[in-house]
């Protein structure tokens, strides 16, 4: 059996054509590294978990990215409740004179202290919204960078030359 593995995306080996993902707990795998046959038997114990690393940070990072993709449809249905209440988008959110003061896109302003029950709860659900696609967008950013710092690490330690 021959894998084209790819450093960076661990579980997206290819085998004849066909993408494959790898049970780490079924059997040992070969695959290709600039242009070097590799077997996951013959790696150390720090290289197996590194490969094992990086393909749960993968797998981690494709799970954040689904809640991000869930996350923006829902801002996108509340803007549209929002905007179907007020006719624009909320652009800027400051405090003036102790009362939360929302900017819209038509230029104009409101204070939340004003705004009907319904109202209230689309704004405080956008900012929950916002705040979570916040965080989750960073996590995504420090996979990412995880993925590459790993891949980096088991490239370099098989000594792979291009």
């Amino acid at each position: 059996m021959r894998f084209l593995f790819v450093p960076w995306l661990i579980n997206s080996f290819r085998y004849q054509g066909k993408e494959t993902e790898i049970n780490w707990r079924e059997k040992m795998v070969e695959f290709e590294l600039g242009g070097r046959s590799f077997d996951t038997k013959d790696l150390s114990e720090k290289q197996r978990q590194i490969m094992k690393s990086l393909f749960f940070t993968n797998e981690l990072a494709k799970e954040t990215d689904q809640k991000l993709k869930i996350l923006n449809f829902m801002k996108q249905n509340l803007e549209k409740a929002w905007v179907s209440d007020f006719q624009s988008k909320i652009i800027d959110t400051y405090v003036q004179k102790g009362d939360i003061q929302l900017k819209l896109e038509n230029g104009k302003k409101l204070l939340v202290s004003s705004l009907n029950e319904r109202a209230e709860i689309c704004y405080k659900q956008l900012l929950t919204v916002n705040e979570q696609i916040s965080s989750y967008s960073n996590k995504l950013q420090i996979l990412d960078t995880a993925k590459i710092t790993y891949s980096k690490i088991i490239f370099e330690s098989l000594e792979v030359t291009e």
